[in-house]
């Protein structure tokens, strides 16, 4: 794949009038000229994303090429996997434009021109080295899908508040600490990406979003559920993992439905469900290799070189902080002589990472460690 197979396709467009022309793949480190011929391309692809092969599909430009600007009548402009560090401000002369696609390049600014593509309906600016959402962004009107995920975007602009049609906002993996107050005017918005960033506050206003069907705040540092959260209607998917949440893991994974969520929440507020802060470790392997030894010196800070062989089962009390609060676990440590084997693995629920329970036994997850 060559210059020479890019012109061969780009003649052909030109001769038959073609309004779609795919040149991705070819390795092309410029775009040629010759692309200057096809005034009535609606699209252009020099990057993708195969959809078949579930992989990226790239050139190697390095420079936006200044020849698709003579392309006017574009509708779709996709530039996916390359390596591209600047938009132009040129772009906004490619008015018609309704989707823009430069994931997965280099870029590090949108420009204000970017607010001039009054028709576009999705950008794509995923996977880049972006620091900075313009309030240029708020002038896309008819936008219904902004993805700015996977950049170095430390604030949401208040202008975001101004894309009235927005259905789809992706900043997941970015520096955001804060979500403005504005993106409660989203009132289109059915699925918000935040996934992996900073942020310690959910805003009373995400409970204005009444279509949203998907809320993704997993790995941030939000510490409180506000009740705003209960009050959407449309929830479906509510990602709410790896926050420091005095919540149990199980109750926010990642198949609980929201309203599962919420059901706990309410019963954790009128005291039905009460705070266990407890935990339970399994130790098991073979016999004489420092099991009790290990326990002995975590929970006690003691060692003992002549330490006697395991007898059945000991269990043990250790308390430790978790997130400023007491926790205490239960530490089983069996015996590691062959009859015992059978009994390490014959006890359901024989370890819990459970740090709640309600009146009725709490259902319990195994695991443990070797030692």
């Amino acid at each position: 794949m060559t210059r020479e197979e890019a012109v061969r396709r780009i003649n052909r467009a030109a001769e038959e009038n073609l309004t779609e022309l795919d040149l991705a793949g070819l390795e092309l480190e410029e775009l040629p000229q010759e692309i200057g011929k096809c005034t009535q391309l609606e699209m252009l692809v020099l990057g993708k994303v195969d959809q078949e092969k579930r992989e990226l599909v790239g050139n190697k430009l390095t420079e936006f090429p200044d020849v698709v600007f003579q392309l006017t009548s574009l509708k779709i402009l996709s530039i996916v996997d390359n390596q591209i560090t600047v938009i132009p401000e040129a772009i906004g002369l490619l008015s018609n434009l309704t989707q823009l696609d430069l994931s997965n390049n280099q870029i590090t600014v949108i420009p204000e021109a970017i607010g001039q593509l009054s028709n576009l309906t999705r950008l794509d600016l995923d996977n880049n080295q972006i620091t900075v959402i313009p309030e240029a962004i708020g002038q896309l009107s008819n936008l219904t899908q902004l993805v700015l995920g996977s950049n170095q975007i430390t604030v949401i602009p208040e202008a975001i508040g101004q894309l009235s049609n927005l259905t789809q906002l992706v900043l997941g993996s970015n520096q955001i600490t804060v979500i403005p107050e504005a993106i409660g005017l989203l009132s289109n918005l059915t699925l918000l990406f935040l996934s992996d960033n900073q942020i310690t506050v959910i805003p009373e206003a995400i409970g204005q979003l009444s279509n949203l069907t998907q809320l993704n705040l997993s790995n941030n540092q939000i510490t409180v559920i506000p009740e705003c959260l209960e009050t959407l209607p449309k929830l479906k998917q509510l990602g709410l993992r790896h926050n420091p949440l005095p919540i149990s893991p199980e109750v926010l994974g990642n198949r609980v439905e929201p309203a599962a969520i919420f059901n706990y929440l309410q019963k954790l507020r009128s005291g039905e469900v009460r705070p266990l802060n407890e935990a339970k470790v399994l130790l098991v392997g073979q016999g004489s290799v420092g099991k009790t030894s290990l326990i002995n010196r975590l929970t006690h800070n003691k060692y003992n070189p002549n330490e006697s062989q395991t007898d059945g089962l000991n269990i043990t009390d250790w308390q430790i902080t978790v997130n400023t609060k007491s926790v205490k676990l239960n530490v089983w440590d069996f015996g590691g002589q062959e009859i015992y084997h059978a009994t390490n693995f014959s006890l359901p629920n024989a370890a819990s990472t459970s740090w709640y329970a309600t009146a009725a036994p709490a259902k319990t997850k195994t695991a443990s460690n070797t030692g």
